[in-house]
């Protein structure tokens, strides 16, 4: 593993906004698992906030939301990859 959890989070969102950092910055999908991990640090709008997630999670979240109801991740050049339970 070369990569931190944060740099790969953040290469991700990159990925999904097609390389622009403004719209990473400005993403309104406040509903997945990285937005508050988006800029490379943890954004925390509310800390008593029960659903809350470290790092280690919303990845575990995001790769089994990709799979679906596959227990396997195919995807190579996914930036979660090193990080991934799925593709193990």
């Amino acid at each position: 593993m070369n990569k931190s959890k944060g740099r790969c989070i953040r290469e991700y969102c990159l990925e999904c906004c097609l390389g622009s950092m403004l719209e990473v910055k400005e993403c309104p999908v406040t509903f997945c698992p990285f937005w508050a991990f988006r800029k490379g640090v943890e954004v925390i709008e509310n800390r008593s906030d029960p659903n809350r997630i470290n790092r280690k999670r919303a990845i575990i979240k995001k790769c089994k939301e990709c799979a679906g109801e596959s227990d396997h991740c195919d995807v190579n050049d996914c930036p979660l990859k090193d990080y991934c339970k799925i593709s193990k």
